[in-house]
């Protein structure tokens, strides 16, 4: 045997075979090693589903160990600071409970809980149409729109009454429907989709738009997508629906006139009139008879040929109560 030959490979296995020792040794000691943990602070968290609306108890708190590191915001450490707290959403069992999660301190469960100060809740009627077939929840954003008769005008409008309002509650739920399965359908109940009315939050003017409008008839929601701010204002009449034109526009239009400029007016110097001797005249009466109405006419004649200024053979009716001052036939 050439022992030269076989000692360069003799010697890579014994050093192979030594790594691989040495290499399993340290994995060995790295699992029987107790483990590095990190410093761990217990949170509050929630066991079991919370709805809008609903005030907390101990029985429905328990704790999560969080890194302590890496702490979220605004959570709570004992229990009992949570207790008669109303949560302002809902909660998912395992949930940490953080202040923002939560109403004001003092706020009362229930619906009221939810009212943000200064803003007004305010129910209107649905139907399976307007509320989606069931489809709208708590937490969506939708305008509101509604019907304006005017009588007098005869015509009838739509418009948006008031835009990106949250949707609180509808029906009675406060939170999204947990769809309960009906055993032979394996269907969701139709008791969890149906509902006959929605609360939106709203300002109070808002609020009592709403509830002027849903008097005057019927209001319609339509629902905005996540996160849309847009200003949605739109209206539209039975005019514009036919296509008829605008009246305003069929109406003629009168071309713009420009008023004459006005040309000062020149004021003559004033006259003075000298009243000359009137020339003598010559009178004549004569009395006309028609059934009981009695007429005197007077013709005068200049006594003076040369006079002009009363032409010969003018008559001059009178009244017959006026006094005769020449005789007559003279």
């Amino acid at each position: 045997m050439n022992w030269k030959a076989w000692t360069p490979a003799l010697a890579a296995v014994l050093m192979g075979g030594a790594a691989a020792k040495l290499a399993h040794d340290s994995m060995a000691r790295s699992r029987n090693a107790p483990s590095s943990t990190a410093k761990l602070v217990q949170a509050v968290a929630v066991k079991a589903a919370i709805d809008p609306g609903q005030e907390l108890t101990l029985d429905e708190l328990t704790f999560s160990p969080i890194d302590s590191k890496t702490p979220p915001p605004n959570a709570f450490t004992d229990p009992h600071d949570l207790v008669g707290r109303v949560s302002a959403i809902p909660m998912v069992p395992g949930q940490l409970v953080l202040s923002e999660f939560l109403a004001p301190k003092g706020a009362s469960s229930g619906l009221q809980g939810l009212v943000p100060a200064g803003e007004r809740a305010v129910t209107i009627d649905v139907t399976d149409t307007s509320s989606f077939s069931g489809m709208l929840a708590p937490g969506c954003r939708v305008d509101v729109v509604g019907m304006i008769t005017d009588s007098d005008a005869n015509k009838t409008m739509i418009r948006t009454i008031v835009q990106n309002v949250l949707v609180q509650a509808v029906g009675q739920r406060l939170a999204p429907a947990r769809h309960e399965i009906d055993d032979k359908d394996h269907k969701p109940a139709a008791d969890s989709l149906t509902y006959r009315s929605v609360t939106l939050i709203a300002s109070p003017k808002d609020a009592v738009t709403i509830q002027l409008a849903a008097l005057q008839g019927r209001v319609t929601l339509l629902l905005r997508g996540t996160g849309d701010t847009s200003d949605g204002e739109a209206s539209t009449t039975l005019a514009d629906l036919r296509g008829d034109p605008d009246v305003e526009a069929s109406l003629p239009v009168a071309p713009a006139t420009r008023p004459a400029a006005t040309q000062p007016v020149a004021t003559p110097d004033p006259v003075k009139v000298v009243q000359a001797d009137p020339a003598p005249t010559h009178s004549h009466w004569v009395v006309i008879y028609n059934g009981d109405k009695v007429t005197r006419a007077r013709f005068d004649e200049p006594s003076d040929p040369a006079a002009q200024s009363i032409k010969p053979g003018t008559a001059n009716i009178q009244d017959p109560g006026d006094p005769n001052e020449d005789s007559l036939g003279e």
